[in-house]
């Protein structure tokens, strides 16, 4: 709750009223899985989280944003347990508060932070959308090829949240960067398995139920030395029959 706090603060602050309003709508409901992951690699190192919340702010009005974009082009029908943003405002609504929030995301880096920094989010910004467009070019055809796609769409933004306070607070762990992004596969990966709706590209169309785990277990292998990527702490893991 007192992520969520600051969180709206900062964004209420930047905000007209009724922008504010249309905002609070899609983020109600959030596990706030990114701007957590940015907090948690900070006390790890035993640095100041206090410093990013401008940044941990920008990470989350970029994932609300980029989730109203992607339910228009999949059709969702339910997002967080309501109406997708574009089935309670609109289509041209949501296209426009989309964008809306990628500026203030983007203005926020640059308002708060380093070029360093800003190249590193418009990097990141960019391979979501290329992971976007892999399904409108139909272009996810086996595992390869889907890994790829959940590397740039999911997993690009938790490495983001990693290179900020890597960047910010000089780190010098380089494997903290290729964790992150093993960690943002893996979420996506457990959170496929916990999708009971039939959708057109999950790692269940791509792989054996015996690929799968042999997959997952590799991935909570590679991140067993990092105590800081607890998936159970972000993601209920799948019941498993």
């Amino acid at each position: 709750a007192m992520m969520d706090d600051f969180l709206k603060d900062v964004v209420k602050s930047k905000l007209t009223p009724q922008q504010y309003d249309h905002f609070l709508y899609m983020f109600e409901g959030g596990k706030r899985t990114r701007p957590k992951l940015i907090k948690s690699i900070c006390e790890h190192y035993n640095k100041s989280w206090q410093e990013l919340k401008e940044a941990m702010v920008a990470v989350e009005v970029l994932h609300c944003a980029s989730l109203i974009h992607d339910d228009i082009i999949d059709n969702e029908t339910e997002r967080r347990g309501k109406a997708p943003f574009y089935k309670k405002f609109g289509q041209d609504a949501a296209i426009l508060y989309g964008d809306l929030f990628i500026t203030l995301s983007f203005g926020t880096f640059l308002e708060s932070y380093p070029k360093e920094i800003c190249t590193a989010f418009t990097r990141c910004f960019r391979e979501i959308t290329e992971g976007q467009l892999m399904e409108t070019h139909n272009s996810i055809k086996d595992l390869d090829s889907y890994l790829t796609y959940i590397r740039k769409k999911t997993a690009s933004l938790f490495r983001l949240c990693a290179e900020i306070p890597f960047i910010h607070h000089r780190l010098h762990d380089k494997k903290l960067l290729g964790a992150a992004l093993e960690f943002g596969l893996l979420f996506q990966i457990l959170d496929d398995l916990n999708e009971t709706k039939t959708e057109k590209y999950t790692i269940k169309n791509f792989a054996s139920e015996a690929e799968i785990n042999q997959l997952v277990e590799e991935k909570k292998k590679k991140l067993e030395p990092w105590g800081l990527f607890s998936i159970e702490e972000f993601i209920s893991l799948p019941k498993r029959a």
